[in-house]
């Protein structure tokens, strides 16, 4: 169980609250954990990532921070492996992963099928410029903005 004096990556902390708030009272951390209310945490788990709320903006923060955390390292590996770059700033990763994530939403709620070229550029360009404020909402993003360090200058080639 969370203890006020712990500390929880804010993340987690975030997750942790919404549960708490949602599952019944008598649903405590230590039981799910001991599988005593796995049916109300699944039922909680399938409310919270469905189309609708996946195209909320918090839950697409907390989806963009969680899966640039997860897979920063693998993709530092592969591009130091295949284009020799040691380094990648994690807003450019979590640019990625929410422009990805929001073309896959207007792909699943058919924005992008049986549209004119007009209506298709004009979603994706929405795509572009909503990624970039969800990138920076889990970057931290007034504090990205006035770094007085460039994003292409953080990119570091081997040598």
């Amino acid at each position: 169980m969370y203890k006020r004096g712990c500390k929880m990556h804010p993340l987690c902390l975030l997750l942790y609250t919404y549960i708490q708030e949602n599952i019944d009272k008598r649903c405590t951390i230590q039981r799910i954990l001991e599988y005593k209310c796995k049916e109300e945490v699944w039922a909680l788990i399938d409310e919270l990532l469905t189309l609708q709320s996946l195209a909320e903006f918090p839950v697409l923060v907390l989806l963009v921070g969680m899966i640039t955390q997860i897979t920063k390292r693998f993709i530092d590996w592969i591009l130091l492996k295949f284009f020799d770059i040691i380094f990648m700033p994690t807003e450019i990763i979590s640019y990625v992963v929410s422009l990805l994530l929001l073309l896959s939403i207007s792909y699943a709620s058919g924005s992008l099928t049986d549209r004119t070229t007009q209506e298709l550029f004009a979603v994706i360009l929405l795509d572009l410029i909503n990624a970039l404020v969800i990138a920076m909402a889990a970057n931290k993003g007034y504090e990205r903005i006035t770094d007085k360090e460039t994003l292409i200058s953080k990119i570091q080639k081997k040598k």
